[in-house]
């Protein structure tokens, strides 16, 4: 198992449990197909889509249908649930991505949005962040960042800087409003988020993921003391 898997256990466990058995799955930005994969394996009837052609091609290795496709121009259907895995903060215009997921849907169906709630974010917990990211590149374990912007000494306006996109990424709160428009809010959660961009660069090693293991339980605890921000969203809706 490496760091990576762990992200992957994370979703699983918040997805699974959602969706019915044998559930028709649409996942909206399916990445390299991990998640798809282990969806499969369970039961569920999956079809991926992600504008990559690497994203879309490693799918298709690991055994997924996966497909090159835009979301807002997909036509298929109808699914038990659309599953939104880090990309809605992406789409735009967002009303457009939830009518389309919402048409997409058959009646009573689920969109299940494990996001980025970037909005969350504050001073003390981007710190938090960058100040454990040197102490890991230090010590080799952790990747540069390749995004990183440099020159910049606010960890906040750092932050800012790395994640300043032209369309801007949506909120969790402007994702959360959307989907009350046009459907009916299950279960709304924040959750620790900032993990996952260690998974993704720390050594795919036994000693990077017990490295992730920890950095998870570390986030975990202080989000739940409210010592750092939770900058997941984990959001469940049913099509009204």
């Amino acid at each position: 198992m490496r760091p990576s898997d762990l992200a992957t256990e994370q979703t699983l466990r918040f997805v699974g449990p959602v969706l019915p058995r044998g559930a028709r799955v649409l996942e909206a930005g399916c990445g390299r197909g991990a998640l798809a994969r282990r969806l499969l394996d369970d039961g569920c009837a999956v079809t991926a889509i992600d504008v990559s052609d690497d994203a879309v091609d490693a799918a298709r290795a690991a055994g997924v249908e996966a497909l090159k496709s835009d979301f807002l121009a997909f036509r298929g259907g109808p699914f038990d649930a659309v599953l939104f895995t880090r990309s809605l903060h992406h789409m735009h215009p967002l009303p457009l991505a939830l009518e389309r997921a919402s048409a997409l849907l058959a009646p009573g169906g689920l969109v299940v949005a494990e996001e980025f709630a970037v909005d969350q974010m504050d001073r003390d917990t981007a710190r938090w962040y960058y100040e454990l990211a040197s102490v890991l590149q230090a010590s080799d374990l952790l990747a540069p960042d390749p995004d990183e912007t440099p020159g910049v000494a606010d960890p906040l306006e750092r932050w800012r800087a790395a994640h300043r996109e032209n369309p801007p990424l949506h909120g969790g709160r402007a994702m959360l409003a959307e989907l009350r428009t046009r459907f009916e809010i299950v279960t709304a959660d924040h959750a620790p988020y900032l993990y996952r961009y260690f998974c993704e660069r720390l050594e795919p090693s036994p000693r990077g993921l017990h490295a992730a293991e920890r950095i998870l339980e570390i986030e975990r605890r202080r989000t739940e003391e409210q010592s750092l921000r939770a900058v997941g969203l984990r959001a469940v809706a049913k099509k009204k």
